[in-house]
């Protein structure tokens, strides 16, 4: 444990989230990183959701998928934590574009951790359901619809 806290710590934009914290987000989560290639599909638009990620490095794309092409929503960095605080299915796609190393930690521990300090996760972490949210009232303010 203590060396995923000090490797975590080494990523820029972790370095002022507390020790206490990052502990606590890190209590229910395997201590050992998952280690994907490029071109994996972490999880699809409409699966179960399950787990956060914390991103240690690599990058990773979350999009909604078209048939005719994909809608890219943001790409996410090593420090990156990103997920759903609410929904029970992914609001989005997330592909690694760069192999990607990251920590699983559950969702329901997440979201519990969230509720009682989100003034101090707010700054860190994407949350896919607001993604996909603004994407969807833009293109109905722009053109009635919805991506293509």
């Amino acid at each position: 444990m203590d060396h995923l806290v000090a490797r975590i710590r080494r990523i820029g934009k972790l370095k002022n989230l507390s020790d206490a914290l990052l502990l606590r987000i890190l209590d229910s989560s395997d201590f050992h990183p998952d280690r994907v290639g490029n071109g994996v599909v972490l999880f699809r638009q409409g699966d179960a959701t399950a787990f956060w990620y914390l991103l240690l490095s690599g990058e990773v794309e979350l999009y909604l998928p078209y048939p005719q092409a994909d809608w890219r929503l943001q790409g996410v960095g090593a420090g990156s934590l990103f997920g759903e605080l609410y929904i029970p299915k992914h609001t989005c796609s997330a592909r690694v574009t760069r192999p990607a190393e990251f920590v699983r930690i559950s969702q329901s521990h997440f979201t519990a951790v969230y509720n009682k300090h989100a003034d101090h996760l707010q700054p860190f972490i994407t949350v896919m359901e607001d993604l996909t949210s603004e994407v969807t009232s833009r293109a109905i303010e722009i053109d009635g619809g919805v991506p293509p």
